[in-house]
């Protein structure tokens, strides 16, 4: 799939994960959010709908891996979350709220990898595809803080030189939750 199938492919899932409150056909009846990150390189925000793993013990916490189904390269989400770990968002269901993404290491990573693993196969098979290790990122949610979405703007796209349509988030209105965030909150998402 070439850069721009990929894009309009993310964007029809983004459409219909906010109209349905959450739902994504194609993922079936696997947990699914949206990941919001700032691009290191544009400064735009960037949304990925990312299956996750909720952790049992922590009501505010989801995991989430970037796979990028078995590619030879890290998602390009995993490496803005990194540059940029407090301008995170993530979308469950209705809910937004920012997100503070911790990667995982070690037996802890091992554990949790291998639990998404036994509960869709097609993550053994994307790490049995790479050589690389897939990172698996650990995002706390502050629902105290929540995100207030406000009305869809269009940014001039910098890959394309299209227009793209993308929501603006906002912390008590604001502007986005990097530039007005006490307590440095920050969002990830998977792949």
């Amino acid at each position: 799939m070439d850069e721009r199938a990929r894009e309009a492919f993310n964007q029809r899932n983004i459409a219909e994960f906010r109209a349905s409150g959450g739902r994504i056909e194609s993922f079936g009846d696997a947990p699914v959010l949206l990941l919001t990150t700032r691009g290191r390189r544009s400064g735009e925000l960037r949304t990925s709908p990312l299956m996750y793993l909720p952790d049992e013990g922590n009501h505010d916490r989801v995991y989430v891996f970037a796979s990028a189904a078995g590619a030879s390269r890290d998602p390009a989400w995993l490496h803005n979350l990194l540059a940029a770990p407090d301008s995170v968002t993530v979308e469950i269901g209705r809910e937004t709220v920012n997100a503070s993404p911790h990667v995982l290491s070690g037996e802890r990573r091992d554990a949790i990898y291998a639990i998404q693993a036994e509960r869709y196969p097609g993550f053994a098979a994307y790490q049995a595809k790479t050589s690389r290790r897939i990172p698996v990122v650990a995002l706390t949610l502050d629902r105290e803080a929540s995100v207030v979405r406000s009305a869809e703007v269009s940014v001039p796209s910098t890959r394309s030189g299209q227009a793209r349509s993308e929501r603006d988030r906002s912390v008590g209105g604001q502007g986005h939750p990097s530039r007005r965030r006490s307590g440095g909150a920050a969002r990830a998402t998977m792949r």
